[in-house]
């Protein structure tokens, strides 16, 4: 026999929250802002430098660098901190891998708001295969490249 309830009007409805406790996520601590990565002034150079083979997509525009043909097949080189959750220790940890961007003003300044294209730096294996139309891309694309002999 179901169960049938005789007075209506005392009964009240209670809801889920007030008797269950809050679940927590476990995948995050409870407290963000005390495990918030501080920040560190960055100290590495952005590299120009021929787009080698391995180096398929960039950390700027999320584009795909597609096969190099030159004048287009510079990259820029950053190392990165991409700090992430470590679930088995509880707590955050950094990882500094090498980033790479399309030879524009355009795809690093929206990931790093105080990038000056004057600071780019050339190892000399890049300035030994440089070209004018190299040069002449990458004025078109915001650099500032302080050459002396061109």
């Amino acid at each position: 026999m179901p169960f049938q309830l005789q007075d209506r009007a005392n009964v009240t409805q209670v809801k889920l929250e007030d008797i269950a406790p809050k679940r927590r996520c476990m995948t995050h601590p409870p407290n963000k802002e005390a495990d918030e990565p501080k920040r560190i002034p960055r100290q590495d150079p952005f590299v120009l430098q021929l787009k080698q083979k391995r180096v398929k997509k960039c950390q700027g525009c999320k584009g795909d660098f597609g096969e190099p043909v030159p004048p287009a097949d510079l990259v820029i080189q950053h190392r990165n901190n991409f700090p992430y959750y470590n679930k088995k220790e509880g707590k955050r940890m950094d990882k500094w891998t090498n980033g790479y961007f399309h030879a524009n003003v355009a795809c690093i300044k929206p990931r790093f708001s105080d990038f000056d294209p004057r600071e780019v730096v050339m190892p000399p294996a890049t300035l030994k295969d440089l070209t004018e139309a190299h040069v002449d891309y990458c004025r078109q694309h915001g650099l500032v490249l302080a050459l002396g002999f061109l």
